[in-house]
């Protein structure tokens, strides 16, 4: 009796350590997202492009080039009278460890106003930390088609990411 009650006594102790590091990154990934869609409301380039995976800002031509094509690009869209009215994200849909990262597939909730027109559109933000889940860096999904292992060899094949959807009003 003794032996099982140590048994279950040391099983129980690994979960519970399994679940505590569990929770500390997936706060830390909650966390470092929000700050991510945060400095997409206020046009913090800089903040964003620390939670903007290197591989893209590199094929961006590094930081510089990179906050120029942001700032280009938002005013484009506001040239175009398209505004965000939402920027959020959900729960993480998919977690796993892979070698030495931590993966994770997290729905982006946006809506737009386009002049009279409105419209709403769910995406997948690819969530990856080197480092035990301390920190963590986000990749917009939808522009790759799904496909995010040409920009990111080491993303695991067990991530899927699911469709986009957008729908008008």
């Amino acid at each position: 009796m003794g032996k099982k009650v140590k048994s279950f006594t040391l099983l129980l102790l690994i979960f519970s350590s399994v679940y505590v590091n569990a929770q500390v990154y997936l706060s830390n990934l909650n966390k470092q997202a929000n700050e991510m869609i945060s400095a997409v409301k206020k046009r913090d380039y800089k903040t964003l492009l620390t939670f903007t995976h290197p591989k893209v800002v590199n094929a961006m031509g590094g930081n510089e080039k990179a906050t120029a094509t942001l700032k280009a690009s938002m005013k484009a869209l506001e040239d175009q009278n398209v505004i965000f009215t939402k920027i959020e994200i959900g729960s993480v849909t998919q977690n796993l460890v892979s070698g030495k990262t931590i993966q994770c597939i997290i729905p982006q909730f946006v809506e737009i106003q386009m002049g009279t027109k409105k419209a709403k559109a769910k995406n997948y933000l690819f969530g990856i930390s080197y480092n035990g889940g301390k920190n963590w860096y986000f990749l917009d999904t939808a522009p790759l088609k799904g496909d995010i292992r040409k920009l990111i060899p080491e993303a695991s094949k067990d991530i899927i990411i699911p469709k986009s959807e957008t729908t008008y009003n």
